[in-house]
């Protein structure tokens, strides 16, 4: 198959993807999903039925009709919200905690608390693509501008040179590049698709955690998986123990059903170590996944009583450090695009002279 076969079926998919999910009943947009949180927060909060805040906000919502029938009928069959808050939100961390909250009692602060944070989510998303999209943009010029050379100039440039010419080492390994490179580019772009796929569909979490301690070995690569762990856990530990909990019965909380594996498999793991008789704070220095900075910010909360509120404190600048990180990677990655749409260029223009210097060399 063609390259420019294979990019416009490639096109063709990824365009029927989005349309069917943006079309899909149970397509919530982030502003959608906070201003449901919002105001079913306040209308239960000021008293009114379950029913009728749901009548309410159909009113409010008329496109998400259909979706808000599955989200109480899934409350009224299950006695759970985070069973019927799955109709709206894809996050498990986030219905994970509404699980809590529902047990404890403190669903309405928890609604407000997951609303804000997922316009964070949101501003961080936007800001990220935008820093996406300039290298996005010169890797998808680089390979149009190979396949525009491959089909309608280098057919002609090749009629112009005579068999000696095409026969120079440099100049074949340009027309060679040209015509193969837009195949490898498609070829890399399709196997990184289905790498990830893959990982994210068929990976176990036991897994993710026995490779992610192996990375651990390369130095570039510790600490922003740390910070990741670190940030993901610690941040959830952090909203339970906001409830006055111990950690030990936060880590057991952390196990509910609907939390992330990655998630309950940590929890489990402290809470054994827990159970057996060592430190809190030397368990979480012992465990390779979290920052060494974390037992500091443990033992300072611990001293003042406010370990949640240093433990959300840090978590804040985890991600901040992760972005950050991110941010300096796409910095490197971008010169080198340029490099390769300046090679690009640089090709185009020595097989344009190419006729031109080979027909200079038999006036002469």
């Amino acid at each position: 198959m063609e390259a420019d076969d294979v990019l416009a079926s490639l096109f063709t998919i990824a365009d029927n993807f989005f349309k069917n999910i943006k079309q899909s009943r149970r397509y919530w947009k982030k502003t959608e999903q906070c201003l449901f949180l919002e105001t079913f927060s306040d209308l239960i909060e000021e008293g009114l039925p379950f029913n009728d805040a749901i009548s309410f906000i159909q009113i409010i919502m008329p496109d998400k009709k259909e979706c808000l029938r599955e989200f109480e009928s899934a409350a009224r069959d299950n006695q759970s919200l985070a069973k019927a808050f799955s109709y709206v939100i894809s996050s498990e961390s986030k219905l994970g905690r509404i699980a809590l909250a529902q047990e404890q009692s403190y669903i309405t602060q928890t609604l407000r608390n997951i609303s804000k944070e997922l316009l964070e989510e949101d501003k961080r998303k936007q800001k990220l693509k935008k820093a996406l999209v300039y290298p996005i943009f010169l890797i998808f010029s680089a390979l149009g501008l190979l396949i525009g050379i491959r089909h309608f100039l280098l057919p002609q440039i090749t009629m112009l040179l005579p068999k000696d010419q095409n026969s120079s080492q440099n100049l074949a390994t340009i027309i060679w590049w040209i015509k193969r490179g837009p195949d490898f580019l498609l070829g890399l772009l399709v196997v990184s698709a289905l790498l990830i796929y893959w990982f994210k569909r068929y990976s176990r979490p036991e897994s993710n955690l026995k490779l992610a301690k192996n990375v651990l070995r390369f130095g570039f690569l510790a600490r922003p998986i740390k910070l990741f762990y670190t940030y993901t856990f610690i941040q959830e530990l952090a909203n339970v123990l906001k409830q006055n909990a111990s950690i030990m019965i936060a880590l057991g909380q952390l196990q509910n059903e609907y939390m992330p594996v990655t998630t309950k498999l940590l929890a489990h793991s402290l809470e054994q170590q827990l159970l057996s008789g060592r430190d809190v704070i030397e368990i979480f220095n012992s465990e390779t996944l979290f920052t060494n900075e974390l037992g500091l910010v443990m033992k300072r909360g611990d001293e003042t009583h406010q370990v949640a509120k240093k433990l959300e404190l840090y978590a804040k600048d985890c991600f901040i450090e992760a972005e950050a990180k991110i941010q300096k990677a796409i910095s490197y990655i971008q010169p080198l695009l340029l490099l390769f749409v300046g090679a690009v260029i640089t090709s185009i223009y020595f097989i344009l002279l190419a006729p031109v210097i080979t027909m200079i060399d038999q006036l002469m």
